[in-house]
């Protein structure tokens, strides 16, 4: 692994901030509903934080400073009074009187419980923990490339504001997303198709298996520019209620695309499923 790449504690350092970030900045958004998709997007991001730390930094704990036993125990019941808390919140409009509290309570509670670790839990595992495994926790969290980690779907204010120019995200047709889709493409602008474009658990079937998150998206979109020409040709493309599909193609000297087909359902102003195929054939210099 390359000399500058971050381990899992940094990672997931980098992440605790951007939730807290997050949470304290849901209160600089003007409207309720762009307040509520925010509050959403961020209760997916704190699952999907909680998850990663049962899944791989507990049991490092729990392997390597068994002296944090006791520790551990009062951090899982932290982890499901959270869970309680992001389900009371999600049941409730912003407009709700009771919405402020509970975020209020929300955020506390999440920086309380971040800070505590990063004081705490993690410097143990830095200190007993070899570096190695380290960064192989990083790699089994799902992001091998550290920047790609600190990219990933941890939501921001300006990606749920009503543009002066349009509607929110939230309010747009199938067919206005599947073009901000393309335009996104076709810049090769990956990080914004993701953050305008797709839900945190989207569902993506390809040829060679089943895909989730926005990492997938991140990992097929690099398996796209390696392996097809970057001049794409859109032939068909339609729309029907919360379903689109296209076609398409893609040639350039030595390789073309003639067989691209994409599908994808969209739901609440985010694409939550896309299936994928294409084949590369070898041609004849143009």
């Amino acid at each position: 692994m390359a000399e500058d790449a971050s381990d899992v504690i940094e990672m997931l350092t980098q992440e605790h901030e951007e939730l807290r970030a997050g949470l304290g900045a849901i209160e600089r958004i003007s409207g309720p509903r762009e307040r509520k998709e925010m509050a959403s997007a961020l209760a997916v991001a704190i699952r999907r934080h909680l998850v990663t730390e049962e899944l791989h930094i507990y049991p490092a704990v729990e392997k390597w400073v068994p002296g944090l036993a006791a520790t551990l125990e009062h951090d899982r019941d932290e982890h499901e009074l959270i869970v309680q808390m992001v389900q009371e919140l999600e049941g409730l409009e912003a407009d709700d009187p009771t919405f402020e509290e509970r975020l209020d309570d929300l955020r506390d509670l999440v920086r309380h419980h971040s800070t505590s670790e990063e004081q705490h839990q993690f410097p143990q595992l830095r200190a007993h923990v070899p570096g190695e495994v380290l960064l192989e926790l990083a790699s089994k969290v799902g992001c091998p490339d550290p920047a790609a980690f600190r990219a990933r779907q941890v939501p921001r204010p300006q990606d749920f504001e009503t543009s002066p120019a349009g509607p929110s995200l939230r309010e747009r047709t199938t067919e206005e997303i599947l073009d901000d889709h393309l335009r996104c493409r076709i810049a090769d602008d990956v990080e914004a198709d993701i953050r305008r474009n797709y839900a945190a658990d989207v569902i993506i079937f390809t040829s060679k298996g089943a895909y989730a998150g926005h990492q997938a998206v991140r990992e097929l979109h690099e398996k796209l520019r390696a392996h097809v020409p970057s001049n794409y040709e859109i032939v068909l493309k339609l729309t029907s209620g919360p379903y689109a599909f296209i076609e398409w193609r893609a040639r350039e000297a030595g390789r073309s695309v003639e067989d691209g087909a994409d599908s994808f359902v969209v739901r609440n102003g985010r694409i939550v499923f896309q299936s994928i195929h294409y084949s590369v054939q070898e041609t004849m210099p143009l």
